[in-house]
């Protein structure tokens, strides 16, 4: 699974609007079936799930829609990524403050976050 991208959302779907945030990450996580033959739960764990949750917490205090992870940056990069750095912060359960990253936009068209 080395490698592959993914996005948690840590709201559940029925509580999530249209424009709902987002966290855009490649990081490893375990995904296994949990219960039993009338109730299977689908569950993701791992350190990528707990900073993609952390990385969504951010959307609303910077302001932006979609976020993204200073690995996911790094892999995009190919001379115009189109992300700006806004900055590094701390996210809880995470050891050291990341860069988190966003869309570059122009003027005062930044999307707000759905609430």
């Amino acid at each position: 699974m080395e490698g592959d991208l993914i996005t948690v959302s840590a709201r559940p779907p029925l509580f999530q609007s249209a424009l709902r945030p987002r966290e855009i990450l490649i990081g490893e996580v375990l995904y296994v079936n949990v219960g039993a033959t009338n109730r299977l739960d689908f569950t993701v764990i791992g350190p990528a799930v707990n900073e993609a949750a952390r990385i969504e917490a951010l959307c609303e205090p910077l302001a932006r829609s979609i976020l993204v992870s200073p690995e996911f940056a790094a892999a995009a990069v190919d001379g115009e990524s189109g992300l700006e750095s806004l900055g590094r912060h701390a996210l809880r359960g995470v050891r050291e403050p990341k860069e988190i990253f966003a869309l570059e936009l122009g003027g005062d068209d930044r999307p707000a976050c759905a609430s």
